[in-house]
């Protein structure tokens, strides 16, 4: 086979590759019209449900505040979102934050329990921009960096960031976007994400084979003719 030829068929394979060997693992889109497991803390101030229409696209979960200036609103998320995620890059979750006002004061965060004295860390996303009425995308990195440590959802210690993200118990999302009595937020497509995503491999796949193509054209045109 050409050189051309045989480096056109290694980058076929290569893009062709399934997305479970890099990008999202595992993914929530609450199409089916369940929590998909997902399940409010017993300290939930608040109604969840899945709402079949008007996500990103399709099923997503609202949120509503009952007890205004009160309670939280925690969802919990199932398997596989505890474990050892140290391998992973971080989470994503499409968000809709309700304009309630002046009382709309945070995006949806995420907290990580765990770790061998039960710990819990706080996502540093409450300093991001707010968009209201519209679907965007959060996208937090497991790293230290990110998150702080936090005195909720039974927190009693002192366990570094790196010990909890190899240990954790629980994954958190915090719905309360506002301190008022109403709609909050919505949530949807939320996925574990790798430490490198498919369009990322196929990237350096090809700037490897570009070079790996020049390197034989020198060598051809180095040889004695």
């Amino acid at each position: 086979m050409h050189m051309t030829g045989r480096l056109s068929f290694f980058l076929i394979l290569i893009l062709a590759l399934p997305e479970a060997s890099g990008g999202v693992i595992t993914a929530f889109d609450f199409d089916d019209g369940t929590l998909q497991g997902w399940t409010p803390e017993p300290f939930f101030g608040g109604v969840v449900e899945n709402i079949g229409a008007g996500g990103n696209p399709d099923g997503f979960l609202r949120v509503k505040d009952t007890v205004a200036q009160g309670g939280g609103l925690f969802l919990r998320a199932p398997a596989p979102l505890f474990g050892d995620l140290s391998g992973f890059f971080g989470i994503r979750y499409d968000v809709f934050v309700f304009d309630n006002g002046s009382a709309t004061t945070v995006a949806p965060e995420v907290f990580i329990h765990g770790g061998p004295n039960n710990t819990t860390y706080r996502s540093l996303v409450k300093a991001a921009p707010v968009v209201l009425n519209q679907w965007y995308t959060i996208m937090v990195e497991f790293n230290a960096a990110g998150f702080r440590r936090s005195g909720l959802l039974g927190s009693v210690g002192h366990d570094s960031f790196n010990e909890v993200l190899s240990d954790v118990h629980g994954v958190f999302i915090n719905m309360d976007a506002s301190t008022s009595g109403e709609f909050e937020a919505g949530l949807d497509n939320v996925a574990l994400q790798s430490v490198l995503e498919p369009a990322t491999i196929a990237m350096w796949a090809v700037m490897g084979g570009i070079g790996f193509l020049a390197h034989c054209r020198r060598t051809k045109s180095s040889l004695p003719r």
